[in-house]
């Protein structure tokens, strides 16, 4: 009597081990959700189409480090060590990191998500080695921005065969808030990112990632924060190369110098409410602004201020710190622009005191300049007018315009985020009138001062960071200049739908479709010119992130800078043409060097810390399973069905 119980016993584990060679690795693929069974538990994420229609599995949302909250506030970041029982939602988008939207504060502390887009791939096409993985840093001044999949959608990298990936990491002052000692070493922003870098070491395999083939690839100042963990030795075997975008570790608004960081953190927890008891040290960061960009007052404008909270020593104020609300403390950020908005990057990376956790220790000059970084691949890029993004404003409002005018001097170097580094603002001042406007600020100035930024604030940064990559290393290095003039701009955002050049972040909308996203009610669409330029940079960038060399079908081979001092370049006006070049700017970029050799020596000293797919995909040819799981499942099915029959016989 017992028998057909046992029987019955049989046949549902026969059921359950069907089931599970069905499911593999842990991908389902019979509907219209996805199933990947990680080292947490199983995460259910979901199918798009690239621009080609070829299917994509997105899992969204997945935390890579616990919360950073409570105790856990300006502290290096904590390895995710949670497991879940039920299937996890990765369908959608984790919570953005706290920022300023419109001058109050959105998101939430509870934000350290990652986003893995997997592309389909036919079982003809497989290959036995895992693919590369490409991680991918937003930007924002450090200050604002997230790993939107509507915006850094994988619809054009991922026709090509490589992972993507994107995170969130902790922003302004609660990413990158400094007592420059070890009370809060600052940097936790930079943190964030290395340890979804080994979250990715970790757990790529998973999703069928090769975690020994990892590109780190980033855009303004999240090009900044990957050029600063290229250089730092604590990321070795976390990727192999890297990629910057408008950005790099020795921007003069890359890294703030300790001392003076100090006092701009400290005056925050002020105006906060907790107040050391001697706050000597603590200067207005900004002695010529008592406004904040709204007009009022900083001392009275803060409305809902608590009481403050006299503290004794830097423990003492962490403390209080982190019993401060997290959107007001947000808030607060606002308080510390010179001229309007600028300067842009008020909080962010900063010199820390040498520690196990300690990502940057010396500066960024001194560690390019001695060829102490890593010896890696890397491929920089800039555009031809990157200023826009700062001159837009001057453009479209006179009023602005005229303001600088009248204050060039003053406002010159905040506009610039050169306020840090710039001791005479005079003959700074005085220098950029006589190259850039011969000598009449007055004349041109919009045309004139968008040279100026895209040089100063972006352009000669980078091209020297390139320069001692090649000179320093052996490594390859590639440089690019993108000056396609396509269909959409991000100068779009100033309400009029005016092309006035190649801006910061225009290159960005043909690796994601963040523009077509963002402009998609003007009902403007692809050109076969910008079709083309996706094509041929999408194709570079991942033969560089699978191989170490970008090429692309019918275009001349991209040339080590090193050789020859030849340059990609991308686009001509509104062609599509690549070609290379050699000579890049020259003569502006001499003068910048001339200009800010002794600005920077004297910059650069200043490191003194203070003590102490869908339904009509093939299910056969979903994420690659692994034959060993499938044949060991496949070997046990048919020994209980063989006990099965002898049983029954």
């Amino acid at each position: 009597m017992s028998t057909p119980r046992l029987d019955v016993r049989i046949w549902r584990c026969v059921c359950v081990l069907v089931s599970l060679l069905i499911l593999g690795d842990g991908t389902f693929v019979n509907s219209d959700k996805l199933l990947v069974n990680t080292k947490w538990g199983l995460v259910r994420g979901k199918w798009s189409r690239t621009s080609r229609d070829r299917p994509v599995a997105n899992f969204l949302g997945i935390p890579y480090a616990l919360p950073p909250v409570g105790e856990l506030r300006f502290r290096e970041p904590q390895r995710w060590n949670r497991t879940w029982t039920t299937i996890r939602d990765a369908s959608e988008d984790g919570e953005i990191c706290i920022q300023l939207y419109e001058g109050s504060a959105i998101g939430s502390e509870n934000c350290l998500y990652l986003n893995i887009y997997v592309p389909f791939i036919s079982e003809e096409r497989r290959k036995p080695e895992k693919l590369s993985v490409l991680v991918f840093v937003h930007g924002g001044k450090f200050m604002i921005g997230s790993s939107d999949s509507k915006m850094y959608a994988p619809d054009y990298l991922l026709n090509q065969d490589v992972i993507l990936v994107t995170m969130n990491y902790r922003l302004s002052s609660l990413g990158f808030f400094s007592t420059s000692n070890q009370a809060s070493p600052g940097n936790y922003g930079i943190k964030d990112v290395k340890m979804a870098l080994e979250w990715v070491q970790e757990n790529i395999h998973s999703f069928e990632g090769n975690p020994k083939s990892v590109t780190l690839m980033g855009h303004s100042a999240g090009s900044a924060l990957t050029h600063i963990l290229a250089l730092s030795q604590k990321t070795e075997g976390l990727f192999h190369r890297y990629i910057l975008h408008s950005g790099s570790a020795i921007n003069a608004w890359s890294v703030h110098a300790p001392r003076r960081y100090r006092q701009l953190c400290l005056q925050l927890a002020k105006l906060a409410g907790c107040q050391m008891q001697t706050d000597d040290d603590i200067i207005a960061p900004n002695k010529t602004t008592t406004e904040n960009p709204k007009g009022k007052d900083v001392k009275t404008s803060t409305q809902n201020r608590t009481s403050t909270l006299i503290v004794r020593d830097d423990e003492e104020l962490m403390r209080c710190m982190r019993s401060v609300d997290a959107e007001r403390l947000e808030t607060m950020t606002q308080y510390f622009s010179i001229w309007r908005d600028h300067p842009w990057c008020t909080f962010g990376p900063t010199l820390e005191v040498d520690s196990k956790d300690a990502i940057l220790t010396m500066h960024p000059w001194k560690i390019v300049k001695e060829g102490l970084f890593r010896d890696i691949p890397a491929i920089f890029q800039v555009v031809e007018d990157e200023g826009l993004a700062k001159t837009i404003e001057l453009i479209t409002n006179p009023e602005v315009e005229d303001e600088l005018i009248e204050n060039f001097e003053e406002y010159l170097c905040p506009f610039l985020e050169y306020n840090e580094v710039i001791s005479n603002t005079s003959l700074f001042a005085s220098a950029i009138e006589d190259y850039y406007f011969n000598g009449n600020v007055s004349l041109g100035i919009a045309h004139n001062l968008t040279k100026t930024a895209s040089d100063g604030l972006i352009i000669w940064p980078m091209f020297r960071a390139a320069q001692y990559h090649s000179e320093r290393g052996n490594s390859s290095i590639y440089f690019s200049y993108f000056t396609y003039h396509g269909t959409f701009t991000f100068t779009f955002s100033s309400g009029i739908s005016v092309h006035y050049g190649i801006t910061h972040g225009d290159d960005l909308n043909y690796f994601f479709p963040i523009l077509n996203y963002l402009f998609r009610d003007m009902l403007l669409h692809n050109t076969e010119n910008d079709i083309t330029i996706i094509n041929v940079v999408t194709e570079m960038w991942t033969s560089f992130a699978i191989n170490g060399t970008p090429n692309a079908w019918n275009t001349p081979a991209w040339p080590k800078y090193r050789d020859h001092h030849e340059f990609m370049r991308f686009g001509i006006d509104r062609l599509s043409d690549v070609v290379v070049q050699t000579d890049f700017l020259s003569d502006r970029m001499e003068f910048w060097g001339k200009l800010m050799h002794n600005v920077l020596a004297e910059s650069v000293n200043d490191n003194v810390f203070v003590s102490e797919p869908p339904k009509d995909v093939d299910s056969n040819n979903a994420i690659d399973y692994r034959s060993a799981v499938q044949l060991a499942l496949f070997a046990i099915i048919c020994f209980i069905t063989s006990q099965l029959f002898i049983r029954m016989n």
